[in-house]
């Protein structure tokens, strides 16, 4: 085979002229496509493959300008604005709902806990005071009364109390100046007539006083029958009514119409079958058990409460106190009271309204608080289901149920399936807001010994008014002489009772391990009861306003 003879001169030239004028027509633009190629000095043609590549661009543009062109400009206008009015109303939408769920200063809002005492960011305080009067509250509440009634008591003695003083200070102005006309020897005596003088203007101040009340209630009686208020007690779980209720019973001496969930020693009556047949009795009598009395009722459901209500609880006057879990179910207790009355209408007798009050406690506690208590093998509220679940598992769980204290306030409570829980809104937290404002007196539980103090001066529990009147019951000689030592062993006995309660037992009970703020278990718990956390805040105002609101900053008004 003959070897392939080198490429003259002439034809190495005349390839470089073709691969020259080939790279030429393939970046040319399409509208020169059918274009000789003037400056090429050579006689190739272009190559295939770039052709076929700018006729298939050619005809795609082609295409595209056509389809513009069928196109109604009106129509595509239309369309387009439609498009952007959608997207705009879905973001408002979307706006609207991150504003019922979560204020916009929740974020930077801290619930900080330390040794009980909160702090609260200015901005999220400020939400507290967002209840509109003007809401109307559902109706089983018209059974409460309006705490306004009794801070208008407190204000109009208050008038009272601010003349009686004035008039003191003008006596002892004037006292003052015929004193100083007087001469140094008879200054003793002065003195002894000052104080004789006092004591005989208080004398007179006290029967004015005792004078106008029956007056008073003549002419209440004139126009209706008398009020008599029923203390009751709204126990939030978790938030320390069991201890209050061991508290009320023991240390107090107070009768109690409760539910096994609210008391201890209800919740056990079953390991006694004699006391336990005692609660089905149609009649109802007051039963003795654990160092405590108790009506033999439970008004842990429904049933319980009708029974109640066929055994007159409320008219027959039985109990002292009464505790419940849903305030709206207790409300039918109140009816019976109201229909009682009605009944004997041909006697002048008494109304009967409760006087809301309960302890308030930080709803993230509260949660984890109540997860632990469920893994209790002897707690009442005992869920052997959530042995094997988590904090957070249990918290995502459609067992949970978010903003408990809402949801039992407005009637949206659904303990029996908790799965299956109506939409909360904006509207029912104000409605929850307002119930409190106007009904409800407020304790909290990191301020449980200052909270029993104000229930016992509003209720008049305090043990000096009880043992005075157990002790009158003997006869006035017996109690002149029994008075200065049992008295003064009891009132010791009940402050010891109480401490021991309140802070001794207390620390010991359910010790369990908590997550801290900022955790996810802490996290996830808080994003889901923003409504409650929002009530919890606007109770630990009304707490302060109630302290000047209802007296408590003055104790000449609760002695009255």
């Amino acid at each position: 085979m003959r070897p392939k003879r080198p490429a003259t001169r002439e034809e190495r030239r005349r390839l470089r002229s073709f691969n020259k004028n080939s790279l030429k027509a393939t970046v040319k633009s399409p509208h020169h496509e059918t274009s000789t190629h003037a400056d090429s000095t050579s006689d190739a043609t272009p190559d295939p493959v770039a052709m076929a590549d700018k006729l298939s661009i050619s005809s795609q543009i082609e295409k595209i300008t056509t389809y513009f062109h069928k196109i109604d400009t009106t129509k595509f206008l239309l369309g387009f604005l439609m498009t952007i009015a959608i997207i705009l109303m879905q973001y408002e939408a979307q706006q609207e709902r991150n504003e019922s769920t979560t204020p916009s200063s929740f974020e930077t809002t801290t619930l900080k806990s330390n040794n009980g005492v909160r702090s609260f960011n200015s901005a999220f305080d400020d939400l507290g005071h967002q209840a509109q009067s003007q809401v109307p509250i559902p109706m089983e509440y018209s059974h409460f009364v309006e705490l306004s009634e009794f801070a208008d008591v407190v204000e109009a003695l208050r008038t009272m109390h601010r003349e009686k003083h004035l008039q003191q200070q003008n006596h002892y102005t004037n006292r003052r100046l015929q004193e100083n006309a007087e001469s140094d020897t008879n200054l003793g005596q002065d003195d002894d007539e000052e104080a004789q003088l006092y004591d005989a203007m208080d004398a007179a101040w006290d029967q004015t006083m005792q004078q106008a009340d029956p007056s008073h209630i003549q002419q209440v009686q004139s126009y209706g029958p008398a009020v008599k208020h029923v203390p009751f007690f709204w126990h939030i779980p978790r938030s320390g009514g069991t201890s209050f209720s061991t508290l009320f019973g023991t240390c107090l001496g107070l009768v109690q119409a409760a539910s096994s969930y609210s008391a201890p020693a209800i919740y056990t009556r079953w390991e006694d079958k004699e006391l336990a047949n005692r609660f089905k009795d149609p009649t109802l009598y007051v039963v003795s058990m654990k160092k405590q009395r108790f009506v033999n009722v439970d008004l842990n459901d429904l049933q319980g409460v009708m029974r109640a209500v066929k055994g007159n609880l409320i008219s027959s006057e039985l109990a002292d106190l009464v505790m419940v879990q849903d305030v709206s179910m207790g409300s039918f207790l109140l009816e019976e009271g109201r229909t009682a009355n009605v009944a004997q209408s041909g006697e002048n007798k008494p109304e009967f309204k409760g006087v809301l009050f309960a302890m308030f406690r930080h709803p993230v506690e509260r949660a984890i608080s109540s997860f632990y208590s469920k893994q209790q093998v002897r707690d009442v509220n005992y869920d052997p289901s959530l042995a094997i679940y988590s904090l957070t598992d249990w918290a995502n769980s459609p067992q949970y149920i978010n903003d408990y204290m809402v949801r039992s306030l407005v009637g949206k409570l659904n303990e029996r399936s908790p799965q299956n829980q109506p939409a909360l809104s904006r509207t029912d937290l104000d409605v929850a807001k307002e119930i409190l404002r106007r009904k409800c007196l407020v304790g909290l539980l990191d301020e449980k010994t200052e909270s029993l103090k104000r229930f016992e001066k509003f209720f008049g529990w305090n043990a000096e008014a009880r043992h005075n009147s157990m002790v009158m019951l003997d006869g006035e000689e017996t109690a002149e002489r029994a008075q200065a030592e049992i008295f003064r062993k009891e009132i010791v006995k009940d402050e010891e009772c109480k401490d021991k309660l309140l802070h001794y037992n207390w620390e010991k009970k359910h010790t369990h391990p908590s997550p801290e703020e900022g955790d996810m278990p802490y996290k996830l718990l808080e994003s889901k009861n923003r409504y409650d956390i929002e009530l919890y805040i606007y109770a630990r105002q009304l707490y302060d306003d109630q302290y000047s609101q209802l007296g408590f900053d003055d104790d000449s008004f609760m002695e009255r």
